[in-house]
Order: structure tokens, then C-alpha cells, then sequence
């Protein structure tokens, strides 16, 4: 899945258009509100998704994503600390070079303008997970239609990136691995993915756009 992803995103012949990652619905992780444990790496192991409710009453409240990864007694990462690492998401900012912490909506009372879905396909050692952020510019307002960005994310070691595992380094992340646009404008991000991929929001009780 993620070669062809990648392929896809890196093709100089194909329009943006048609450089849309073709993500498999039954790879969608189901994330709701609340802690939701899933295997992400294929090690047998459940790792922790979190999805918390930054509550600010009003219409701008936000949710926000966590993901932290259960290690076992010979992960290379595990050193004499604890069992559960943050998974950061890095994008190559060099002002963030360690990534930064969690996702967090950008929300309005009918429109998503930011949002997050998951992705995993195969077992270790060919797991391959994906986390994707959709996102669109404010424009005239929450209400406003607007092409999607879709940043592509995927959950690897710092060696696979050519980082080098002795000092200053994060260990495990989702590094950006690429970016595309939408064929069309929407105006939330659950309309969006379910527009393009044809992935549904998996939080049912929210039927914004």
C-alpha cells in the first residue's frame, strides 16, 4: 500500500489530481473519542490512540489525537525508562526538528476545516501505517469550500531516514513522506476523505461536514 503511495505521490507525469493516494478503506483504523487500542507496528502489542475533547464552549472547540507506542523488553528504543513512548509527528521543520506532539481539529459548528484518519495494512515485520491530516484554508469563512490538502505520514524508524540512532534523534515517528491536493473544494475535512478515498468518518456521532 504505502509503495504505492509513495509512487504515486512522486510521479512527475501525473497531475495532482490523479497523484491521490488511493487509501483502502478497510485499512481505516476506527478512532472515537476516548482511548482506542490498536496495534500499529505489528509487534502483537496494542498501542494507545487517544482522542480527547479540547472543550472551549463554542464553536470552535477542537479535538485532539495522541498516539503513544507500547514498547517491548527488547525494543531497541527502551533504554531504562518506561514502556510507553509519545509518537510524534515530524514534517521536516527545522524549527520543530523533534516533531511536535499530537493533531489537533480545527472546527467550526458545521465544517471541519482539519482532521486526522489512520491507516494500517500487513503484519510485522511489513506493517505499514499511515496517518494522514486533512486541511484546508479558512477562506471566507468556516462555511467556505476550498481544496484539501492531504499530508501523508508514515510511521518509521529514524534509520529509515537516514538519522543516525546515536544522539538527538526520535526513534519512532510519523514522517511526512508527501502531499496532495483535492480534485474538488469542500467544505469539511469528513466530506473530504469520504469524497476522494471514499472513507468515512468513523466517529458517528458527528455528522459536520
Amino acid at each position: 500500500m504505502v509503495a504505492f503511495i509513495c509512487a504515486m505521490l512522486t510521479s512527475q507525469h501525473l497531475s495532482a489530481a490523479d497523484r491521490l493516494p488511493r487509501l483502502d478503506a478497510k485499512d481505516l483504523v476506527p478512532i472515537t473519542h476516548g482511548p482506542n487500542w490498536v496495534d500499529l507496528d505489528g509487534d502483537g502489542r496494542k498501542d494507545l490512540v487517544v482522542k480527547s475533547r479540547w472543550e472551549i464552549n463554542g464553536p470552535h472547540s477542537a479535538s485532539v489525537y495522541s498516539i503513544q507506542r507500547h514498547l517491548g523488553s527488547n525494543d531497541p528504543f527502551r533504554y531504562e525508562g518506561p514502556d510507553w513512548h509519545l509518537v510524534p509527528f515530524i514534517d521536516g521543520r527545522r524549527d520543530q526538528p523533534h516533531g511536535f506532539e499530537s493533531i489537533v481539529t480545527h472546527e467550526g459548528a458545521d465544517c471541519i476545516l482539519r482532521d486526522l484518519r489512520l491507516f494500517t495494512h500487513g503484519k510485522a515485520p511489513k506493517t505499514e501505517t499511515l496517518a494522514v491530516i486533512a486541511e484546508r484554508e479558512t477562506g471566507e469563512g468556516f462555511g467556505d469550500e476550498r481544496p484539501f490538502t492531504f499530508r501523508v505520514f508514515k510511521w518509521l524508524r529514524a534509520k529509515d531516514v537516514g538519522d543516525d540512532e546515536v544522539q538527538n534523534f526520535v526513534g519512532i515517528a510519523f514522517r511526512l513522506v508527501g502531499e496532495v491536493r483535492s480534485k474538488k473544494a469542500y467544505c469539511g475535512a469528513n466530506e473530504a476523505f469520504r469524497g476522494e478515498f471514499g472513507v468515512s468518518n468513523p466517529d458517528t456521532s458527528d455528522d459536520r461536514r
